[in-house]
């Protein structure tokens, strides 16, 4: 996917601040288009990770009212699946 966004001049300005402050503690600086990608990418991938948490605690959740022998058997099938078999 490729993005582009139009800044008005007060929004560029502001960019370009945020920028100033993200390469002074950098040993090799961005462009503005590389920062905006880095921050952009940090916010999805935290929420893929925030997802994904949601989704095993539920299968947690699910997997928790089973009867024992049936938490037993989705385990073996997890972990065969896992193992690649």
């Amino acid at each position: 996917m490729n993005l582009s966004i139009s800044l008005n001049s007060e929004q560029e300005s502001a960019a370009n601040d945020l920028l100033a402050d993200y390469n002074q503690s950098q040993e090799t600086p961005l462009t503005l288009e590389e920062y905006f990608q880095t921050v952009l990418l940090g916010i999805v991938n935290d929420k893929v990770s925030k997802n994904f948490e949601a989704t095993a605690n539920a299968l947690v959740a699910g997997a928790k009212a089973l009867s024992y022998e049936d938490r037993v058997a989705l385990i073996e099938q997890v972990q065969s699946q896992l193992n690649g078999g």
